[in-house]
């Protein structure tokens, strides 16, 4: 093989694509920016968002218990039951910003959250 050209990824065509021109001549480029929500919404399909001190944690390394989060009322009205081993997730902060696509698993206190890619 000599080369390679990804045309699809996802939801993500190359016919949607901007050349690095069009882009340099357009008045207001931020405006072909795509969301990092929009990006990563198809990857997971639950919400939970984070107090402080449980945000801290998470953007540290942390691994989050589910069973934490009722306490904490930041899962949307979720019970454990509704997070799988495998299940993603994306994880906002107290001011509702997004800074992670997390991701459940099995850790020997419980199922828990922890975020795998950072945005």
């Amino acid at each position: 093989m000599a080369s390679l050209c990804r045309v699809k990824s996802g939801r993500f065509d190359i016919a949607d694509a901007y050349s690095p021109d069009y882009i340099k001549s357009c008045e207001n480029p931020e405006s072909l920016l795509i969301s990092c929500e929009d990006v990563l919404k198809d990857y997971a399909d639950k919400k939970i968002t984070l107090d402080g001190f449980y945000s801290k944690l998470a953007k540290n390394g942390a691994e989050i218990y589910i069973k934490k989060l009722k306490y904490l009322n930041c899962g949307y009205g979720y019970v454990e039951a509704d997070f799988i081993e495998g299940g993603k997730v994306l994880m906002y902060d107290s001011d509702n910003i997004l800074f992670a696509l997390g991701e459940i698993k099995n850790y020997d206190g419980g199922l828990a959250c922890k975020a795998q890619i950072f945005v």
